[in-house]
């Protein structure tokens, strides 16, 4: 069957390019100006997008459209600053004029414009930061969301297993980078390796990281970075039904996904809009070069509402989602005896091939995940904006495992994590020059473990209550030049509360056994403990600033560094873990006596665009006071489902230094036919306090790509065929038996993907097809920053195939 579907689309993609449609006669000539909504001035350089076709406004703010017919359009203003417009024009006479006015954006974060690699936005064009488009985004539709970031260079994927997967930034990851979606940061349960961001990314036309320890604009915490998950921007005053339909297959898995959109305004009240959106995924058992990874099947199911109103100075929005998934968790960790798992520790893979299922059972997880979102906005005469928001978040996780009689239809885990958050800021442009951003942030939080559970929590009840205050003042110094500086101050009480049950062991000479060193004896007489209760009441507090500039070298060059001093708390995990981490298949020990980290970070990043050729490289240093990181202890436990190495929670002084690249390189007949790019991520991390390497540290990764850009006909557009090959480096920067096995080696990945839209109707429809192979040599590998790399390979070839159809 896969065969069938590769030959069928590039036979379509051949007789599209030979056999391009007929030309139609003009039929419509559209003249117009863009204005400046407020001045009155003409919008020079103004984006204009109609029937997937681009557009640029002249020195005077006009442009002239011709178009085949007198049929209705949809069209898409966009400009650096600007609000983006979208308008459906209804043609009546063959020529018309009309003139167009957008609003100055005031800073708000709905536009992202990307020129070769000069991304800014009316927020933040200083900070370092990498934009994946729709385009992007296209080509990979139905992936998670860290499968999605880590075609950025610097942006690595934590795994457990092939299910569970969470992006890393710079090295650092779970609470240290921050996701924002829709504008609200997401709160659940992030603290754990095995626990991915609970967003479906279908929610987002552009997604933006931020390389910077960016904490005074989006809160502590965000050492590592920030990920910005932007939906459209609402369809106000056009009326017209738009919307998109995806539909995703992959041969691994042996299922795929679904998604559909639709949008539009009120007739009768057009600055009343609305959309909703909707997906789901279904996958059985995953497989490696040579076996099933059984029980790793998964299902979700994900749906989006927003409702939104524009008036000329007042606005509001009320967005909501529901995320919930069900995923299974191999079993290949499972294992009787401390002989047994030594041995799959140095094997390479299960010592049976298993079989394909969509069923899956214990253990698995399943979470659902509910953000409500209120908002509103008030522009002034004298060009101050203000803008309250309110969000509601409730996470409920449930784990299961198992577990002796019938108590494995109980989860082991189950969690309930209510989030409540207030903001408020107010932004104002003085004197065309100085643009100043202040705001307060406060967010109460609740952790609840279901005793329906009947075993110990992996982490106590807590409460979390956090105030903050910042302010941003940007000064544009002139055409070439912006500095921006801001502070925050974040008091943060903590409060956990809980109890659990501790057994003791015994050898056969009555003497006490640690918990941990249960896997060292294959006997040991079990006595009846006690309850133990344990938490406590801490208060943290502490300021983080931010400092950097932007220097337009010329129309070619840009040169941005920024210096940002971060910090985050202790969480939960880290402060209070006992007991096996159910989906990462660890033992863990937290230290209740950690302090809070103090990350010092200064980047810096040099960007050329330019037709031929262009490029971005990154340039990272990064001190952290009190890092805390999870260090195999080089002990296993036993517990009821088998043996399970041990893992700690520690502290130390650290340091990290990068580099980041991502050039491109055009040839060809017209200087575009094809690319060739080149993307490199380097990293380096020590232990400064013991002088030692740090474990978990993504090894170094480079990929390349030659990409044919085929000439776009009629009815087509975005054609193209690309060929790449990821290698990725063996992690030689460790200590000496600091681990239960070595670093796996180095692997190198081929892959295919080719694509093309086809334009339908008068051109305001299209459907785009994207057909990808992943490991296109189903080799056998393992990576070092998955947790299961001591038992399982990664999977093996996957053949993916896209549609999007937009209307």
């Amino acid at each position: 069957m896969a065969r069938v579907l590769v030959k069928f689309f590039l036979f379509s993609l051949f007789l599209s390019v030979l056999f391009p449609a007929k030309a139609q006669q003009t039929g419509y000539t559209l003249s117009l100006i863009i204005r400046d909504r407020t001045s009155g001035l003409p919008l020079p350089s103004t984006g204009l997008t109609v029937n997937a076709r681009q557009y640029a406004a002249d020195d005077s703010g006009r442009i002239v459209l011709h178009l085949p017919s007198l049929k209705s359009f949809h069209a898409r203003f966009s400009l650096i600053g600007y609000n983006r417009l979208d308008v459906h024009f209804f043609p009546k006479n063959t020529i018309e004029a009309d003139t167009v006015y957008l609003t100055p954006g005031e800073g708000t974060l709905e536009q992202v414009t990307v020129t070769g690699y000069k991304v800014t936005n009316g927020v933040n064009a200083i900070a370092p930061a990498t934009v994946l488009t729709e385009q992007d985004l296209d080509k990979m539709r139905g992936a998670n969301l860290a499968n999605l970031l880590q075609t950025i260079p610097g942006v690595n994927m934590l795994q457990t297993g092939n299910t569970i997967a969470k992006p890393v930034v710079g090295g650092l990851y779970g609470n240290r980078v921050l996701v924002i979606n829709n504008g609200v940061r997401q709160e659940g349960q992030q603290w754990g390796i095995e626990h991915a961001p609970e967003v479906d990314p279908n929610i987002a036309q552009h997604i933006t990281v931020i390389k910077g320890a960016d904490a005074v604009r989006y809160g502590a915490e965000a050492l590592g970075g920030v990920i910005l998950l932007d939906p459209a921007a609402l369809p106000f005053n056009d009326p017209a039904l738009h919307g998109e339909v995806n539909i995703n297959g992959v041969s691994n898995g042996r299922g795929g996904s679904g998604s559909a959109m639709l949008n539009s305004s009120f007739k009768k009240t057009p600055r009343l809009a609305w959309r909703v959106q909707g997906s789901y995924v279904k996958l059985g058992d995953y497989r490696t070069k040579n076996y099933f990874l059984e029980n790793t099947g998964t299902e979700q199911k994900n749906f989006s509402g927003a409702l939104g109103y524009q008036g000329t100075h007042f606005g509001g929005q009320v967005f909501y989602s529901q995320f919930q998934t069900s995923l299974g968790i191999s079993l290949a960790s499972d294992i009787g005896s401390i002989d047994d798992l030594k041995a799959r520790m140095q094997s390479t893979g299960p010592f049976e091939e298993g079989s394909f299922s969509y069923k899956y059972s214990a253990p698995y997880q399943t979470v659902l995940h509910r953000l409500l979102k209120a908002g509103i906005y008030y522009n002034t005469y004298d060009g101050s904006r203000f803008e309250v928001n309110y969000n509601l978040q409730i996470d409920h996780r449930q784990e299961y495992d198992r577990r002796r009689g019938d108590r494995s239809t109980l989860p082991i885990n189950d969690w309930i994590l209510h989030t409540n958050t207030l903001e408020g800021t107010w932004q104002k442009t003085f004197a065309e020059k100085w643009h100043t951003t202040a705001g307060i942030n406060l967010r109460g939080q609740s952790n609840y473990n279901d005793t329906i559970t009947l075993s110990n929590p992996f982490i106590p009840n807590y409460s979390a209550n956090s105030a903050g205050v910042f302010g941003i003042e940007r000064l544009t110094l002139n055409d070439k030049i912006d500095l921006e500086a801001g502070a925050r101050y974040d008091y943060q009480q903590f409060n956990a509360s809980s109890r659990r049950f501790l057994y003791q062991y015994y050898d056969s000479l009555g003497n006490i056994i640690p918990p941990e060193q249960l896997g060292n004896y294959n006997g040991y007489t079990t006595l009846r403990g006690a309850y133990h209760e344990y938490g406590g009441d801490r208060h943290f507090g502490s300021f983080s600033f931010i400092a950097g500039g932007l220097w337009k070298i010329n129309n070619l060059w840009d040169l941005r560094s920024n210096l940002g001093l971060a910090w985050r708390t202790p969480n939960p995990e880290e402060l209070y873990a006992y007991g096996l981490n159910q989906g990462a298949n660890k033992y863990e020990y937290g230290d209740s006596t950690l302090s809070s980290e103090h990350g010092y970070k200064w980047i810096t990043t040099l960007t050329k665009s330019g037709a031929r050729f262009s490029f971005y490289t990154n340039l990272y240093f990064q001190y952290i006071q009190n890092y805390i990181f999870l260090n195999p202890a080089g002990s296993f436990t036993k517990t009821v489902t088998g043996y399970y190495p041990i893992f700690r929670f520690g502290q130390t002084n650290a340091f990290f230094k990068g580099l980041d690249f991502d050039g491109k390189y055009n040839f060809g007949n017209d200087g575009k036919q094809f690319q060739y790019e080149l993307k490199a991520a380097l990293i380096r991390a020590y232990d400064h306090t013991k002088e030692a390497y740090l474990p978990a540290i993504p090894a170094d990764r480079y990929t390349n790509s030659l990409q044919w850009n085929i000439p776009s006909s009629k009815k087509t557009t975005d054609n193209f065929l690309q060929v790449n090959y990821m290698y990725v480096t063996r992690q030689t920067r460790y200590e000496p038996n600091s681990d239960y096995s070595l670093p796996p080696g180095p692997y190198g990945l081929w892959g295919l993907d080719a694509g093309t839209k086809f334009l339908l109707g008068n051109g305001s429809r299209s459907l785009t097809i994207d057909l990808a192979v992943e490991n296109l040599f189903n080799k056998a590998y393992r990576d070092y920053l998955d947790s299961w790399r001591y038992y399982t390979d990664e999977i093996g070839r996957n053949i993916q195939l896209h549609a999007i159809f937009r209307f």
